[in-house]
């Protein structure tokens, strides 16, 4: 029996749906080239891109309003100023290393994208970001959990997300830096799902006569690429009870931290998050909100100028609290909500610039149209869980994201902040040393 799908019935679907401009090239066609394109439509999920078409594209509610319900601030852990506030702090700590030592805490890193933005042809954990020895970001975080299993003397796992565009190139990177010492036995590599693109009038973008334009449904479908994996059932098995959740744009953050494992962990929470205070209401990253009391993420584009710029009496802003795209969430909440068929998280809508086929000399380079991509995003998962927390964290200390070329948020500003990072706990160290010897820290 054939492992092709009989492209008649793919063309049929794809026709009864309305999307069977896809095939308008059909006849030009080698024969292996038309038989990638049907397996590649054949796997279209055709009511769901035609809903998010009318529903965030061509139809009347398109447009993007401010979101609806009461909007308040939500309740954060800031630094510790009071006795009692330490004594938790101390104690969330003790709590999140228990669970490190005892084998409960594995990471997920979500790296499904390429470095395209950073003029770099590649996966984006392959971009080198050190500023001294050049290592890539995939070689830090590798060297990060090397060195949790060093300190707490259990090997934590990681699992990395990866997308259709960078899984082989990832899978070759990690090969030949020979798993950057990590054992492979304790790595898994999955791909997330993907969807195609398409135009203001919702038909599905063609990149070229024979591919459908599609991208990685958003960071939010780790949750279910965890699951359709075997990665979760894995964990399960493994008796792991925590995930700590990042992505790989952000070469500052501190995997695992114990701190925010035990908050978490002493809240009880199903899924907690970390936050950067925002000194700029114009900041282009999403704020941690309560809607209607429950927990969630507003992003920037949502929240509205005015409530943006909203101020406390203290004079900072309201909604101040930055999402830093770094979670934790226990094992059994992931299972919960990916074995309910009634759980789904919402679908996002963004207008970029996509790769076309050019009608007119359909073998000449694509053509950059404007085209509309639907991704879901993973913290949209807060509103189903049954407890949450946040922690703030020092922007300095664990926020660099990498995601222009130049300019904020540039491989120079993280480079910068990596390196100021080093110097400050290298004089941290020098004092602690100094301090223990009982020599004096410095002049007088």
């Amino acid at each position: 029996m054939s492992a092709f799908p009989d492209p008649e019935v793919v063309r049929r679907a794809a026709a009864e749906a309305g999307q069977d401009q896809v095939f308008r090239f059909w006849p030009r066609l080698a024969q292996a080239e038309r038989r990638a394109l049907a397996a590649q439509v054949a796997a279209i999920d055709f009511p769901l891109v035609n809903r998010l078409a009318r529903e965030l594209v061509t139809g009347p509610a398109a447009r993007k309003a401010a979101p609806a319900g009461r909007v308040e601030p939500p309740v954060v852990f800031g630094m510790p100023r009071t006795g009692a506030e330490r004594a938790l702090f101390r104690e969330a700590r003790d709590r999140g290393e228990s669970l490190l030592r005892a084998g409960r805490v594995a990471a997920f890193l979500v790296a499904g994208g390429q470095g395209t933005r950073l003029g770099f042809d590649g996966p984006k954990g392959c971009f080198p970001i050190e500023p001294a020895a050049g290592r890539t970001l995939f070689h830090l975080f590798a060297a990060r959990i090397a060195a949790l299993g060093k300190t707490y003397r259990r090997p934590v796992p990681l699992l990395v997300m990866t997308s259709e565009e960078n899984h082989d190139a990832t899978l070759r990177f990690w090969a030949d830096q020979r798993y950057f010492g990590l054992p492979p036995w304790n790595l898994s590599f999955f791909r997330q799902d993907m969807l195609p693109a398409v135009d203001d009038a919702g038909k599905i973008i063609l990149e070229s006569p024979g591919r459908v334009h599609t991208s990685p449904n958003g960071h939010g479908g780790s949750l279910s690429a965890l699951a359709k994996s075997g990665a979760l059932a894995d964990l399960m098995r493994g008796g792991f009870e925590e995930l700590f959740y990042f992505q790989v744009d952000n070469p500052l953050a501190e995997v695992c931290d114990p701190l925010f494992i035990g908050m978490h962990a002493l809240a009880g929470a199903d899924m907690s998050t970390k936050v950067v205070k925002k000194t700029d209401p114009a900041e282009r990253v999403g704020a941690l909100a309560r809607m209607d009391t429950v927990p969630t993420v507003i992003e920037y584009s949502e929240l509205g100028e005015d409530r943006s710029r909203l101020r406390a009496p203290d004079g900072s802003l309201l909604y101040c609290a930055g999402n830093a795209a770094i979670h934790m969430l226990r094992v059994e909440f992931v299972h919960r909500v990916t074995s309910d068929p009634a759980f789904a998280l919402p679908y996002h809508v963004a207008k970029k610039q996509c790769p076309a086929v050019n009608d007119l000399d359909p073998a000449a380079p694509p053509l950059a149209t404007a085209g509309y991509k639907f991704e879901m995003f993973v913290f949209d998962a807060l509103r189903h869980a049954r407890a949450t927390t946040a922690l703030e964290i020092d922007r300095a200390e664990e926020f660099a994201p990498v995601k222009n070329a130049t300019g904020v948020d540039s491989p120079a500003t993280a480079r910068a902040a990596l390196a100021a990072r080093e110097r400050r706990r290298a004089a941290a160290a020098v004092a602690a040393a100094g301090a223990a010897s009982g020599a004096p820290a410095g002049p007088a």
